[in-house]
């Protein structure tokens, strides 16, 4: 956990350095600066690419045959646990019950990772000499991470429920 957020942390240094040599607000027509955050502007091209992008994105549900397609499309990683730790069973049923729901989140979280790392293995067995600063391979590394990260803070939620 620990080294996942070192990386972030040292992802976002690299990201800051890296600002230096992005385009700014001024020349690139589809970033709008706000403060403190830059706004993306989505634009006809991105929102082809990226259909989902128009969707509300906290009422994005797959249907069953769709999250079954998603994730066994891509084999599991043979050292990824796509199983969260158990908790206490001595818990009361509201306790359970929302144990039940971030368990599932979290193993969304997980099997989510799957496409990632199935894309970064395709794309290490055409490219052997692939590194991290790599840009796709870096932002994919970053989701992955940021994926854990939500699944690290599901985990801490379901272990203070168990002491509340």
């Amino acid at each position: 956990m620990i080294r996942a957020i070192n990386a972030l942390t040292a992802k976002v240094d690299n990201l800051t350095v890296e600002r230096a040599t992005e385009p700014t607000a001024e020349e690139d027509q589809h970033i709008t600066a706000n403060v403190p955050a830059t706004v993306l502007n989505v634009y006809p091209e991105l929102e082809k690419l990226i259909p989902s992008m128009s969707d509300d994105f906290y009422r994005t549900v797959l249907t069953e045959e769709e999250k079954r397609e998603a994730i066994y499309a891509c084999p599991k990683s043979s050292n990824v646990s796509y199983n969260p730790p158990p908790l206490n069973d001595s818990t009361s049923n509201a306790v359970k019950k929302a144990d039940s729901a971030l368990y599932a989140i979290q193993t969304a979280l997980a099997h989510g990772t799957r496409p990632i790392d199935y894309f970064i293995h395709r794309l290490l067995q055409a490219d052997p000499t692939l590194t991290l600063d790599d840009p796709v391979v870096d932002i994919l590394n970053t989701l992955r991470c940021i994926m854990g990260n939500v699944a690290a803070m599901a985990t801490q939620s379901r272990l203070d429920n168990l002491h509340t």
